[in-house]
């Protein structure tokens, strides 16, 4: 399938439950959060075997990545190495919200095959704290093993297997972290990759890392992304023309998406110095699927894909009916908000879109963003249409408008 006709990627996107914020929150000077920062600036030696270190409050990743998401990348060419290389990943449950591997093809980038962490069988004598409703703390030093293999590799006796096609040359193998507590790893050091034959079993040298995404900031500076940008990301906004602001169920295949998350996205163009006032009934928050959503987060981008702001769960404050309320705007619009409210200052230019993500989200939830058809499919199916009040909807009025009137500009 052609990437560059099928592909929306509003991602790179792509802790325990209640975990809070503020670990996230420590920023610099630059906005960038002080724990995080030596990953923006590390080398590309990192432990583990994994080549490539991402951070989504970094400015300079394309594609409205989650600022409270941390990902490591590792990129195997099977034509530079043994076709019969397997890949096998030990490591310790981090104390973070969420963890997952997932795995891609490198010709498309879009993924093949993922494990999430409730799904991940833990060694012989530990835990896993996020498969567990009883007893979902975290404890240290609990150990899991994953093994990536192509299809038909027989004689694997671990319990988490990840598959991809044999007849693929390049893959990109991701592990992510959502609000990791403690570090940017979740106070635990990264798992370890290293290499066997599939059908000897023997271990063997790890392969060097393919060049495919070999640069830090991967696709996101290369002909195709741009071309996304151009195509897909530009033309969206011609979606909301009006003072009435809907949003739409954007994929995220073609640009390394996780297979958790999935996006509400609103474009907004405004004049002057209009008022974004938005809001949207909130999910109900649970480690495991008991009950809406695992996280969920209202990110701000431009419209050359960047992240600019992200507000987390823990931050957003939900008003006594159920419902979030959310305020863009200039400085001055933050004073006549009350306790209940949210404020986003306008970090864009006069073309925003404000990212709504719920990651791993109960199939019975009524809000289910993927009861929403896709944008690609219906370029008119708005969500609040399929999912009611769960999907963020919105209105563009003047500053003096909001001021009179407040929230009731909605009614």
């Amino acid at each position: 399938m052609n990437l560059l006709k099928t592909c929306i990627s509003f991602c790179l996107l792509g802790s325990m439950i209640f975990t809070n914020c503020a670990f996230a929150n420590d920023k610099n000077m630059d906005g960038t959060s002080k724990s995080q920062t030596s990953l923006i600036n590390s080398s590309s030696t990192i432990e583990g075997g994994w080549d490539n270190e991402f951070i989504g409050s970094d400015p300079t990743i394309k594609f409205y990545p989650d600022a409270y998401a941390n990902y490591w990348r590792f990129g195997l060419n099977r034509k530079d190495s043994n076709k019969n290389i397997g890949l096998k990943i030990t490591g310790v449950f981090p104390d973070a919200r969420y963890m997952s591997i997932n795995v891609y093809n490198d010709s498309n980038f879009s993924p093949i095959e993922s494990i999430t962490d409730y799904d991940i069988v833990p060694d012989e004598g530990s835990i896993n704290q996020f498969a567990s409703l009883e007893d979902n703390k975290y404890k240290a030093d609990q150990h899991y093993t994953i093994y990536v293999v192509p299809k038909g590799t027989k004689n694997i006796s671990g319990k988490n297997v990840v598959y991809y096609d044999n007849s693929l040359n390049k893959i990109s193998v991701f592990l992510r972290y959502y609000l990791p507590n403690q570090d940017d790893k979740g106070g635990a050091v990264l798992p370890t990759i290293e290499a066997f034959d599939t059908t000897t079993g023997e271990k063997t040298d790890l392969p060097k890392t393919s060049k495919n995404v070999g640069s830090k900031r991967m696709h996101i500076r290369s002909s195709v992304g741009n071309y996304i940008i151009k195509t897909i990301v530009r033309p969206f906004f011609l979606v909301n023309r009006t003072e009435d602001l809907h949003s739409y169920h954007l994929s995220g295949n073609g640009m390394y998406p996780n297979k958790d998350n999935d996006y509400l996205v609103m474009p907004i163009t405004r004049k002057n110095d209009e008022v974004a006032v938005v809001k949207f009934k909130a999910p109900t928050l649970s480690k495991v699927n008991e009950k809406d959503v695992r996280y969920f987060s209202l990110g701000q981008g431009d419209i050359e894909s960047h992240n600019l702001l992200t507000l987390c769960d823990e931050e957003i404050k939900i008003a006594d009916d159920g419902y979030v309320y959310l305020v863009i705007g200039d400085t001055k619009v933050k004073n006549s908000l009350d306790a209940n409210y949210n404020y986003m200052p306008w970090k864009a230019d006069s073309n925003m879109v404000l990212i709504y993500r719920n990651l791993v989200s109960n199939p019975n939830f009524e809000g289910n963003i993927n009861l929403v058809p896709n944008f690609k499919e219906n370029k008119k199916a708005t969500g609040d249409a399929y999912i009611g009040d769960y999907a963020p909807v919105g209105k563009l009025v003047t500053y003096d408008e909001f001021i009179n009137k407040g929230f009731d500009v909605l009614k």
